[in-house]
């Protein structure tokens, strides 16, 4: 009988983590689109780096070493905050996790990087 219940709890966060991670995918095609259109991303505009490349303070970077570098500042702390989470409220934390992921910081990170390429399009 305890086998059953550690069978079901388990059944269940999986599920809640696959939810999770599909609606994180889904946020990522469709929410990221939206976000996009409202505040008007242009293809065609240069970045800081290019435009400004002095060598020193505006130097170009390949693309992976850009992704290491933003994938290393998000993922820095989510193995400390995200273990404390799940410690105390369970399977819930893959849904808070992912809610602020999505509605807070993707679009605190694209928005906050569009005003950065304007102010310094600017100078």
């Amino acid at each position: 009988m305890h086998y059953i219940c550690v069978i079901s709890k388990i059944d269940h966060t999986m599920i809640t983590f696959a939810v999770c991670l599909a609606f994180l995918v889904a946020g990522y095609f469709f929410y990221g689109k939206y976000v996009q259109k409202i505040i008007g991303y242009d293809d065609n505009s240069l970045t800081p780096a290019k435009r400004l490349d002095d060598g020193v303070d505006y130097v170009p970077m390949q693309w992976y070493k850009a992704f290491l570098i933003q994938f290393l500042n998000i993922a820095g702390t989510g193995p400390i905050f995200g273990a404390i989470l799940g410690a105390m409220f369970g399977p819930v934390a893959f849904v808070w996790i992912t809610l602020g992921c999505v509605f807070a910081g993707a679009v605190h990170d694209y928005s906050y990087l569009c005003v950065m390429m304007a102010y310094l399009y600017l100078k």
